[in-house]
């Protein structure tokens, strides 16, 4: 059995994560591990911490071609990989047998062979383990279809040999309430070739994993996937694709669609899709490609940032960063995250949850676009912004090295990547409010400087940036826009800007499954929006962390 290794052990590579078999040797996962931050966790029915519905046994039926049970102990379970993930590992702690469909080797299968696993209903959890092995030579196409409704997680095995040739179609049709979590791994022979499809439309949270590993020269894999999110479901796939060995091909595509009812009180529709091509030192000559595209049927879009740009009658301006998380109650649709508001909808009921937080009354609404901001960036020359230590953000790009300064000028490229950075931030979603309002504040200072008034092909480069960042609301006049921008200048001069207190950056309610969500402190927020209403904010009342 495998050392018990922590979630937290330092690996070289995403290739190189901990796997193991037994659910003791994973931690129980929360928000903020990296593979689950997408997850709505309370929604995984227990799967994730042991606290499942009651166990009963899998329906599996395997048609076309003979197969059996074997035991968890037999050398051909296990071949391709073990778990990456607790609840992977949860799967193959709980299942009884592991159930083995071999195509020998030479023969070629014409008609597919069908894998239906039936889910046993709402108050019931099931596990499975299924191998599928394509021996030397041999042709096969399998269908994993998935129905029903219930609580459900498997792992899924698939072993071809070389110069065999594998077809899968994975067909997850399930009921709307079912939740299923399912480990696809795969190891490819010498000239070997798996063609992997999945089809992802039913179910409340459905989560796969696919993952290829070559073993020999002249494998070619392709991995397709179609997907449609509606109200109240979540599908996240996550793919890595290692190529270890030389002369080996993989082609990703995945393409995806979203559409939720904004009057509708379930959760928004939600996907999230991550893929990873390891190529190893010794891979000479892998050829390879991926591609993720996504289609929003209906207003589906989340605000990254809020920001309060306010100016009292006593003169005072003051700008408050609501983190994108922030637990507020949003009308007509109760507690969520303050960006929901915006999926929801739209600018005017993100408008209006904002008024409620605050007891304000919005004058204007302005949509910031970061992507046009960074253009704006480079129109007037570049600005300068502050980090005090070093970072190398896979996600966001971001590489940011303090031996060259804590305060450095960029161009809109890094500005971009320096507002979107989230991870490698120890305070997250707060930090990135933080620096966004930076490179805004740096632009708006940079827009009225000497340098940018004086030359009209910056000015005629701002309008065409300013044209792709800026939506303004209908009421908003040219007078009004250069009072926001002079109100914005102001308050960041006066160093009052930041976020309300926080009491926890990491709240999960209890009553709203929605993850984990930033809260606002109960005993001073309010006095310190009151304190925003009458001009009366200090610097020392905001969360400047």
């Amino acid at each position: 059995m495998a050392e018990t290794v922590k979630n937290a052990t330092v690996h070289n590579t995403k290739g190189d994560l901990f796997t193991s078999f037994n659910v003791d040797d994973f931690d129980i996962p929360h928000g903020k591990d990296e593979v689950w931050r997408f997850v709505p966790l309370r929604r995984l029915n227990g799967l994730h911490n042991g606290t499942f519905p009651a166990q009963t046994t899998e329906n599996v039926e395997i048609t076309g071609t003979p197969s059996e049970k074997i035991s968890k102990t037999d050398p051909r379970v296990g071949r391709s990989a073990a778990p990456v993930d607790r609840v992977g590992a949860q799967a193959f702690t709980s299942a009884q047998e592991a159930h083995y469909v071999k195509f020998a080797a030479g023969t070629v299968t014409t008609e597919p062979v069908q894998i239906t696993t039936t889910g046993a209903g709402t108050d019931h959890t099931t596990f499975a383990h299924i191998i599928v092995e394509v021996e030397e030579g041999a042709e096969a196409v399998v269908n994993l279809h998935y129905q029903g409704s219930g609580t459900h997680a498997d792992n899924v095995e698939f072993v071809i040999g070389d110069n065999a040739k594998l077809t899968v179609i994975t067909d997850a049709s399930w009921d709307d309430d079912a939740i299923h979590l399912s480990g696809h791994t795969a190891v490819l022979g010498r000239d070997s070739t798996l063609r992997h499809s999945v089809a992802l439309f039913g179910g409340n949270v459905v989560r796969i994993i696919p993952r290829v590993r070559f073993t020999g020269p002249g494998g070619d894999a392709e991995l397709l996937g179609v997907y449609f999110a509606d109200d109240g479901q979540f599908f996240e796939q996550r793919l890595l694709v290692d190529h270890a060995v030389p002369n080996c091909r993989s082609n990703v595509l995945y393409k995806g669609a979203l559409q939720a009812d904004p009057s509708s009180k379930k959760p928004e529709a939600r996907t999230a899709w991550v893929g990873d091509v390891l190529i190893r030192a010794n891979a000479q000559g892998t050829d390879t490609y991926e591609a993720n595209r996504n289609l929003v049927l209906t207003e589906g879009a989340r605000a990254d940032s809020v920001m309060l740009l306010h100016k009292a009658v006593n003169g005072q301006t003051s700008l408050t960063s609501l983190p994108r998380d922030t637990f507020v109650d949003i009308p007509e649709y109760g507690e969520n995250k303050i960006n929901a508001a915006y999926s929801y909808g739209g600018p005017k009921l993100l408008v209006q949850t904002v008024e409620k937080l605050s007891g304000l009354s919005v004058d204007h609404y302005v949509e910031v676009g970061m992507t046009g901001v960074s253009q704006m960036v480079d129109a007037v020359g570049g600005v300068n912004v502050c980090l005090d230590y070093d970072v190398a953000d896979e996600d966001s790009g971001l590489v940011w090295d303090t031996s060259q300064g804590t305060c450095q000028t960029v161009d809109g490229t890094k500005a971009l990547a320096y507002s979107r950075m989230r991870k490698s931030d120890p305070t997250g979603d707060v930090g990135r409010g933080q620096r966004q309002r930076a490179i805004i504040s740096a632009v708006v200072s940079k827009v009225a400087s000497p340098s940018t008034a004086w030359s009209f092909s910056r000015q005629d480069a701002l309008v065409d940036a300013g044209t792709n960042a800026l939506t303004v609301d209908r009421s908003a006049g040219t007078m009004s826009i250069a009072q926001m921008v002079l109100a914005f200048r102001s308050a960041s001069g006066g160093g009052l800007t930041g976020a309300p207190p926080i009491e926890d950056p990491a709240y999960s309610p209890e009553d709203a499954d929605i993850g984990e969500t930033v809260l606002l402190r109960d005993t001073t927020a309010p006095d310190f929006f009151s304190k925003l209403r009458d001009g009366k904010l200090t610097a020392a009342d905001f969360n400047q962390s």
